[in-house]
């Protein structure tokens, strides 16, 4: 847990003096995926005409709360005081994205088991639950995409088909009936093909430029691949205004923090979450 939370400061210290980049003290960069000899299959740009996503035609799922416990999915409960930490996360972010104009931002971790999704999915439910506010979820894990198996729902279509051309996007969104009319969500059905291409390509590109003009300004949350995975993240990141990575007590190694912070541009990064902590007797969130 200490080297943990040295590291995340060291992190931050390095990010406040001398740039993300800036780092001196030998660590390796973040290894890229191998490269690639295929390419993928050419996919119609996706319907994303008009400024306002009809909710009418969204899919729509009721879902199991006992279900959503079992996998840690409680922030659509305000009165759950585990939600709290995700709350807190709520209006740091808010605030930071307030301040800069921003309103994408993706989660991703160093490796795999951090607790990125259910922090992208709690997090997306916490924002919900404020009058004013609206969220989108989008499933951008094209390798290993959990959102609708931590949910417990099965899409039958989501943003696969999407970016097939084989629907339009309010065709592949849902919607829930805890999580509100204020949280809409792309989910993502099965492993997708070449998934750092599909995420660097024009098409892509479209459609999230589409989800940040809904008129209703919702804030729009990407959970990504881990980054040590693969170069996805790094593909994906111009697109978005911010990103947030969450880091696990007793899991993420200091030279992974400092692995990826070497390959993350300063004026995205907002900060680190630190998931799965019992100081307190049970797990809270830290944000940075």
């Amino acid at each position: 847990m200490e080297q943990i939370k040295k590291a995340i400061a060291r992190a931050r210290d390095i990010r406040e003096t001398t740039g993300l980049r800036g780092s001196s003290d030998g660590a390796a960069p973040l290894p890229l995926a191998a490269a690639r000899s295929a390419r993928p299959a050419t996919a119609r740009p996706p319907d994303v005409s008009g400024s306002q996503l009809d909710e009418s035609r969204f899919q729509y799922f009721r879902l199991d709360e006992a279900y959503l416990e079992s996998q840690r999915i409680i922030a659509y409960q305000g009165g759950n005081p585990m939600s709290v930490g995700f709350d807190m996360l709520r209006t740091k972010v808010q605030q930071d994205m307030r301040d800069n104009g921003m309103r994408t931002v993706l989660v991703t971790s160093p490796t795999a088991g951090c607790g990125k999704t259910v922090t992208s999915i709690n997090l997306a439910m916490s924002m919900a639950r404020q009058q004013d506010n609206r969220s989108i979820l989008v499933d951008f894990d094209f390798r290993r995409p959990q959102i609708a198996t931590d949910l417990g729902i099965k899409p039958s279509v989501g943003v696969n088909d999407l970016i097939a051309g084989n629907v339009n996007i309010e065709e592949a969104m849902l919607t829930t009936d805890l999580a509100g009319p204020r949280m809409a969500i792309l989910p993502c059905r099965a492993p997708i093909s070449h998934p750092s291409e599909v995420l660097s390509s024009p098409v892509v590109q479209e459609l999230v430029e589409r989800l940040k003009s809904d008129s209703s300004n919702a804030t729009v949350i990407f959970d990504m691949p881990p980054m040590m995975v693969a170069d996805d993240v790094l593909a994906f990141l111009p697109f978005v205004d911010a990103m947030i990575m969450i880091v696990a007590a007793g899991q993420t190694k200091a030279h992974e923090i400092e692995s990826c912070q070497r390959n993350l541009p300063e004026d995205k990064f907002l900060g680190m979450v630190l998931t799965k902590s019992d100081e307190a007797g049970g797990d809270y969130y830290y944000y940075y």
